[in-house]
């Protein structure tokens, strides 16, 4: 048996999220609109699989209209105006998942279907079969509701192989039939006819069907007519109740919006008799104003006249004093003097700083490149200081002494040693830079093969790994199944570490030649040869497997083939072929005893030849398990080791740059030495020259001078005070005309706008409502709050607060008797003007 123990409700109709649980026989009670018919269509729609929507809400009214996407978006109502209303507008994802218990297998399952809605109005669904209970989450991991696609990466992830989704309601019906114990059709039919059921209003045939055993033997007519009579009356009079109620909520909706009405009037009014108020005071204390500036304007034009006299009188006082100086002989005297030795003082200060250029110039010189070498002397034997450098330095030492040493030809060689000798730094500077990119680069690809080697990728060469993958792509294309050619290297094993440098470097590259089985060597091989010149494939060894299966190599005692173990055929006979003749010796002179031997140390003796192999042919062991291990040792030595060269070398090429970029001596810098130097050489002469020019100065008698300077210092400081009172007298009479021109211009548009505000109330106001009620609340409100501005901004809000209640109130009244037409039949204007009284006039 199949029992259904749980309901979950996603977005379906009014339920967010609900979950219904079951126990043997459940009864759905409740009032209208509580929702049991819209749980009995999820029900229906899970167990019918049908999303048509034609059954639902068959249990409550055979004449509804619910539709799917009435349930799925929220209908609440249908608006006239707006269309019909949603709960949910935005896109949203639905469930309704049903849990059922097998009492037989003793397990849960759940048969479901999400929903995704979208923006639009479009929805898509899926049906879907879990075979476990409900999760905990209820498909709200994050706590939001996952759409189809997170459903199944959800399932996917957590239920691999314990679920199903359905791409067609009949896919399914199918399975879910088999799920709930292999229901057939008439199932489905008699599902379809259990749900919808009719009130029952055929009294009669209750009574005889369910009461009476004889349907002849009951008269019930006159019964049944006066129920009806009796039911019909009481609906009558409940209707007339609720149009009374509804009747006074409008009558009292009205009521009130006549006394917001009332109240905005009196608020309106006062504004506006504040703003005519207002109006008038503004014309009254402009008038004064402009009374006032005329008055200032006439005094200050007398006051301008009399100051202009005052000051013509003045500058010719100072006109007179000025030629009475300039015709005395002394004065002359006295002007040339100072000229000649105001021009003296500048040259002096000029040659002052020409000193102090040419000082600071050979001081920044001496001292940057004495720190040069000082630095190179500690730190730089490969660019010692030569005799030059020293030299140079010696020279600009000494003319900072006295510059009179500063020949064109000493700075032309100073010039050259600083060149040299910077020269001899950039080289080094450039050799260290050259070898801390080979350090970073070597670092770089150290890094990389040791990444690759913790990971069990040995760095064979590039080319090597190149033609193995392009012989596997072609040859797994070409069959149908994966074949990738082996390294021999990755094959082998070495026994006795002591031979593990023999074998790699007899082998030598050897070891990366690619092994095939032999029914694919001609595939690899036409391979081979078609990409050899396009991807450069030179020098890499494609083993013949078949053709050395079939020379069956001999391996002779004491030979390397011994040293090397692999579980491979294909690799042991090539290990036995290319080392089953080379012969271990413990010294070199066993060698001598054997056609092909070789020693641990990799001394190889064949042919009659003894040589000893190259220690980079074993430096990077590759064959068997331990050569990555010696290779990751190998190379994390060899990184330590650039690491720290690396850090070594940092700060010598730092300080090595900051010194090869030390400023030269340049020939701007000789040309404005030398300049520098013919201006110091002016000194002496011009401080001469200055002494005797003061002293001239100081011999003359300048009494009646200074006298005359006294009297026109005195003669221009009473000008400029009068210049001062007479600029500032002006500046105000400008203000005061400009000023007066504005409240001028003012005056009829504040006339006009005080005429407009008084026409105004005369046309919204009757005289009698003026007389009676405004003017007489409007003075009181002027007495109170004593200025037309105060009742201003105290009713300004208030009447805004008032306009809102009465629009609040209006539409009140409106929503009243739409629903007293709606409910009633009723005959309301609803749009029409309500009329209000009319104030008495």
């Amino acid at each position: 048996m199949k029992l259904l123990e749980k309901m979950l409700l996603i977005k379906w109709h009014y339920f967010e999220q609900e979950l219904l649980e079951f126990r043997g026989v459940n009864f759905l009670t409740g009032k209208n609109a509580a929702g049991k018919s819209t749980i009995i269509d999820a029900l229906q729609l899970v167990i019918l699989g049908d999303t048509t929507g034609y059954f639902f809400n068959k249990a409550a009214n055979d004449r509804s209209n619910r539709s799917l996407k009435g349930y799925l978006r929220g209908e609440v109502a249908e608006d006239g105006e707006a269309g019909t209303v949603y709960l949910r507008n935005n896109d949203f994802s639905s469930y309704i998942v049903l849990e059922f218990y097998d009492t037989v297998e003793k397990r849960r399952f759940c048969l479901g279907v999400v929903f995704d809605s979208y923006r639009d109005g479009d929805h898509k669904h899926q049906f879907f079969y879990l075979k476990d209970r409900l999760p905990e989450n209820r498909f709200c991991p994050d706590g939001s509701t996952m759409n189809i696609r997170m459903l199944k990466a959800w399932l996917l992830n957590h239920y691999p192989r314990q679920f199903q989704f359905f791409d067609s309601n009949r896919d399914y019906r199918e399975v879910m039939a088999g799920v709930l114990g292999h229901l057939n059709e008439r199932f489905f039919r008699l599902f379809r006819k259990a749900v919808p059921f009719s009130p029952i209003i055929d009294i009669k045939q209750f009574i005889t069907e369910f009461v009476c055993d004889v349907e002849n033997e009951v008269d019930i007519t006159h019964m049944q007519e006066n129920i009806r009579q009796y039911k019909q009356l009481e609906e009558e009079l409940s209707l007339v109740e609720k149009k009374v109620s509804a009747l006074e909520s409008i009558a009292a909706m009205y009521q009130a919006y006549r006394e917001e009405s009332e109240r905005l009037q009196v608020q309106q009014y006062l504004l506006e008799r504040a703003a005519l108020e207002k109006r008038a005071w503004d014309l009254e204390t402009l008038r004064g104003e402009i009374k006032t500036l005329g008055e200032n304007i006439t005094g200050l034009q007398g006051k301008i006249s009399r100051e202009e006299g005052t000051l013509k009188v003045l500058e010719e006082q100072y006109r007179a004093l000025l030629e009475e100086r300039a015709q005395s002989d002394i004065y002359k005297k006295q002007q040339d003097l100072s000229k000649e030795k105001e021009a003296l003082l500048r040259e002096l200060e000029e040659i002052k700083n020409s000193e102090e250029r040419l000082n600071g110039m050979l001081r920044a010189h001496l001292r940057c490149w004495r720190e040069v070498a000082a630095f190179a002397a500690g730190n730089l034997p490969e660019v010692p200081v030569d005799e030059d450098l020293t030299l140079g330095l010696t020279v600009l030492d000494e003319g900072l002494n006295d510059c009179r040493l500063l020949e064109h030809d000493r700075l032309q060689a100073v010039k050259t040693s600083l060149e040299n000798y910077a020269a001899r730094l950039n080289r080094l500077f450039y050799e260290l830079e050259q070898e801390k990119k080979r350090l970073g680069q070597r670092a770089d690809v150290l890094g990389a093969e040791l990444t690759g080697l913790r990971r069990g990728i040995k760095p064979y060469p590039e080319k090597v790994l190149e033609l193995k993958e392009t012989i596997a792509q072609d040859l797994t294309g070409r069959h149908s199944r994966e074949i990738t050619p082996r390294i021999f290297a990755d094959l082998l094993e070495i026994k006795d570490p002591r031979w593990q440098n023999a074998v790699e470097a007899y082998l030598h590259t050897q070891k990366f030649h690619l092994l095939v089985e032999p029914e694919y060597f001609l595939d690899a091989l036409r391979v081979y040869e078609a990409e050899k010149n396009s991807r450069m494939f030179y020098d890499l060894g494609l083993v013949d497997t078949e053709k050395v299966m079939a020379s069956r190599p001999v391996v002779m005692p004491g030979s390397l083939a011994e040293e090397v173990e692999t579980d491979d055929p294909l690799a042991r006979a090539y290990a036995d072929y290319l080392l089953g003749r080379v012969i271990k010796c413990g010294t070199v002179e066993e060698l001598r005893l054997h056609r092909t031997a070789i020693t641990p140390g990799c001394m190889l003796y064949h042919n009659y030849v003894a040589r000893q192999l190259n220690p980079s042919r074993f430096a990077e062991p590759y064959i068997g398990r331990r050569a990555i291990a010696r290779q990751i040792e190998s190379k994390e030595s060899e990184l330590r080791e650039c690491r720290e060269r690396l850090q070594r070398l940092e700060p010598r090429l730092d300080a090595l740059g900051r010194a090869a970029g030390t400023p030269l001596l340049t020939n701007n810098d000789i040309t404005s030495i030398l300049d520098l130097k013919i201006k110091i050489g002016r000194k002496s002469e011009r401080e001469r020259i200055l002494a005797r020019v003061t002293a001239e100065l100081g011999a003359l008698d300048l009494s009646y001078v200074v006298r005359l300077d006294k009297q026109l210092e005195l003669c221009g400081a009473a000008i400029d005070r009068s210049r001062t009172l007479l600029q500032k007298d002006r500046a105000e009479l400008v203000a005061a005309e400009i000023n007066l021109q504005n409240r001028e211009a003012a005056l009829p548009a504040l006339s006009a706008e005080k005429e407009a505000l008084a026409g105004s109330l005369v046309a919204r106001y009757p005289e009698k409502w003026r007389s009676e009620s405004g003017e007489p609340r409007f003075l009181q409100e002027l007495k109170a709050r004593r200025t037309p501005d105060n009742i201003i901004n105290s009713f300004t809000t208030a009447a805004k607060g008032t306009e809102t209640k009465k629009r609040d109130r209006w539409e009140e009244l409106l929503e009243l008797r739409t629903a007293y037409n709606r409910d009633f039949k009723g005959s309301f204007a609803v749009g029409g003007k309500i009329t209000t009284p009319t104030m008495p006039s």
